[in-house]
């Protein structure tokens, strides 16, 4: 009994010793290959420090950082801002505090620390990799309506957007559900597209507006610039166009607020006077249209 505890003892001791010397070798081969590779690339990892020795310069692009390293198959840690550390790339291998592995550090000037060595780089021989540009999001944009919006290819072309389109939507059930996306998301811009399905259901033009500037009130008092969409003249819709062209007449002068202050897109007019000034816009349209539709 005593013998078989021993030899368990001695065979746990001698697993953790080879444990221990197999860390050991492989931290020796990863640090052969990071030096072998680094030669070819002409980016070094100099002495603990803070400087890079003669005609080598430190890295100091934080993507540059990442994609060097990376290519030369160190570990990537991420990013930081500390005068504790040196600036720019450096690496940290049994460093007390600091994780094995690659930083980079956006400090102006940083400090030395213990065994953290900085990676260089010959700008004479090789241009660390260029920051790449970064696609053009659209995370801040909605487009909002019926099924105009459900049925285009807005992801495509925008990438990142949110979209909530409805097929027989109207301008009511448009600012119904702006609600709940205005709350979710961080919108910069709304791509308002509604009125059509109102005036084919026969609602005038007036019902309409006042739907639709409720779903823009809406979006404005979020701080949210609303983009809309004028109504598209269809073969199948000419009964309607001139109802179409009243509506977005109202809407183009609400646009500009009253007395040609133009607000890009962002409405100032509101209230009473809001109102006076759609009816002084809208109303030559309106006669065009028809005194049934006032």
């Amino acid at each position: 009994m005593f013998l078989a505890l021993f030899d368990e003892v001695n065979f746990n001791k001698l697993s953790l010793d080879l444990t221990v010397q197999m860390a050991t070798l492989l931290m020796m081969m990863t640090l052969c290959a990071l030096t072998a590779q680094t030669a070819a690339l002409d980016i070094i990892l100099t002495d603990a420090g803070n400087v890079c020795p003669a005609n080598y310069e430190k890295i100091t692009l934080g993507q540059q950082c990442k994609q060097a390293v990376t290519k030369l198959g160190a570990v990537w840690n991420g990013r930081e801002k500390t005068g504790l550390w040196p600036s720019g790339c450096y690496y940290c291998n049994g460093v007390e505090g600091c994780s094995d592995g690659t930083w980079f550090n956006r400090h102006n000037t940083g400090s030395a620390n213990g065994g953290a060595q900085p990676w260089c780089y010959n700008p004479n021989a090789a241009t660390p990799p260029p920051e790449p540009t970064p696609a053009q999001t659209y995370g801040g944009v909605l487009f909002a309506g019926d099924s105009d919006v459900a049925n285009w290819g807005t992801s495509d072309a925008f990438p990142g957007l949110s979209k909530t389109g409805v097929h027989g939507a109207t301008c009511r059930k448009v600012g119904n559900r702006l609600a709940d996306k205005l709350e979710k998301h961080n919108l910069t811009e709304v791509v308002l597209v509604c009125g059509e399905n109102d005036i084919m259901d026969g609602a005038n033009v007036w019902n309409v507006f006042d739907r639709w500037k409720i779903a823009e009130e809406r979006i404005n008092n979020h701080g949210t610039r609303v983009i809309c969409m004028g109504l598209k003249p269809e073969p199948g819709t000419k009964g309607t166009h001139k109802t179409y062209r009243a509506f977005d007449d109202l809407i183009f002068h609400e646009m500009r607020g009253p007395a040609g202050t133009g607000r890009g897109g962002v409405s100032m007019a509101g209230g009473r006077e809001g109102q006076r000034a759609r009816k002084r816009n809208g109303v030559k349209r309106l006669r065009q249209v028809g005194a049934e539709m006032v």
